[in-house]
């Protein structure tokens, strides 16, 4: 066969029925006609390469489309369908009933029991209640710290300000002679002195009584007095206190500064705290701390302090006094104006008294003399500026006595702490 041979399918419509004959022919199926058509020409050469050459076909149904879809409609009428299969429906499935015994239930050791361990409860679905913490505990909680913080701050707070930890214990030592003070007036009861007699008896013969010997020697009282320190700040090095003391000059405040314990500055003195809260508020945007001052009175025996030397203290005391109340009030006015007549007229008679005492400060004993000096040399300063303040009131000069006082004042609390040592 040709390989450009074609294949031609036609389908003939059915012959008509004929008569059933006497052998039981039966109908003859239509068959498809399939007719072998052999190409009209041959392949030609060319260029020595064959080619194939097709030809359009022609069929009697090419221009009708409506017939062409009648016989593919009438050939296509019987359909092939899938027999329904039929299944049996089975039995359903028959399931025994699980028969747990009563030993399954029972545990086999003392850890399969609810009190045995914590693990037990997983299997458990009872209802589990949850209690809230116990108020007692809060309370007690809330309580414990509020009081941490405040002994931190407190402890934090007397760092800085030098205060004592503990209000009922002072840093000035009381002197041992304190009771000598009037030894003609001390009594002794009898049966103190019987009980001193048997004492004695068991003594050597060659020793005397300490109440003997304290007795027999005089003393000096040296007065006591209270005031109120503005403290500016406590610092790490004398340089930075020095630094401190130099930025509150240059701005026209007082300054003091005392290494006795710390490196303090102070920037002002009151006699009473009131004063000193408002002397304060006469300072805006400074830190300041309002510090008490509590000088007790002193017994000094005549051996480490003389007469004259306690009187010098006494009369140093009173014009410093003087001095803070005079320039203290004169700062916390408005307008600057010349000191009153009465208060001039009482500083003359303090300053004159302490003039003439002024001479036991070389009197006062090794150590203590130096200590002196810088009082007297404070004090005459300080009377120069309130004399240069009358003629020409400024508050530069109030500041200035301010100054001067302090410095008298802390000068002085050395002579008493080593005098009460």
């Amino acid at each position: 066969m040709p390989s450009n041979a074609r294949m031609t399918i036609r389908f003939e419509p059915p012959a008509k029925p004929k008569q059933p004959s006497a052998s039981g022919e039966r109908h003859a199926v239509r068959q498809p006609i399939i007719e072998l058509i052999e190409p009209d020409e041959k392949p030609a050469l060319v260029n020595k390469e064959a080619r194939m050459g097709f030809t359009s076909w022609n069929s009697p149904y090419q221009d009708d489309i409506h017939a062409l879809e009648e016989i593919i409609r009438r050939t296509d009428t019987d359909h092939h369908r899938q027999p329904i299969i039929v299944r049996e429906v089975k039995e359903e499935a028959q399931y025994d009933e699980i028969v747990v015994s009563d030993a399954a239930r029972i545990p086999k050791d003392s850890e399969d029991l609810r009190e045995g361990g914590w693990y037990s409860h997983l299997g458990t679905l009872e209802p589990v209640k949850e209690t809230g913490p116990s108020w007692g505990r809060v309370i007690l909680s809330v309580a414990a710290a509020i009081g941490t913080g405040i002994l931190f701050g407190y402890m934090v707070l007397s760092l800085f300000t030098g205060a004592p930890l503990f209000p009922g214990k002072t840093d000035t030592m009381l002197p041992v002679q304190a009771t000598m003070e009037k030894p003609s007036k001390t009594n002794t009861s009898p049966a103190s002195s019987q009980n001193s007699a048997k004492a004695g008896s068991s003594n050597t013969a060659g020793v005397t009584p300490p109440s003997a010997q304290t007795a027999s020697v005089p003393v000096v009282e040296v007065a006591g007095s209270n005031y109120y320190l503005l403290q500016f700040g406590v610092f790490k090095s004398k340089e930075s206190m020095e630094t401190a003391a130099r930025q509150l000059r240059d701005k026209g405040i007082s300054a003091a500064t005392d290494v006795s314990d710390g490196y303090r500055v102070y920037a002002g003195a009151a006699t009473t705290r009131s004063d000193a809260e408002l002397l304060a508020a006469v300072m805006p945007g400074m830190d300041i701390y309002v510090k008490a001052e509590k000088q007790e009175a002193l017994a000094v025996s005549t051996d480490a302090l003389s007469r004259e030397g306690a009187k010098f203290m006494n009369a140093s005391a009173d014009l410093i006094r003087k001095l803070v109340l005079m320039s203290g009030a004169g700062i916390q006015e408005d307008q600057v104006r010349k000191f009153g007549k009465e208060d001039m007229a009482s500083l003359q008679d303090i300053a004159q008294a302490w003039s003439k005492i002024s001479g036991a400060a070389d009197k006062m004993g090794s150590g203590r003399s130096e200590n002196a000096g810088i009082v007297v040399q404070a004090l005459n300063s300080a009377l120069a500026s309130v004399a240069d303040y009358n003629e020409k009131p400024t508050r530069k000069l109030l500041w200035s006595i301010q100054s001067d006082a302090m410095k008298a004042l802390l000068t002085d609390r050395h002579i008493r702490a080593e005098l009460g040592s």
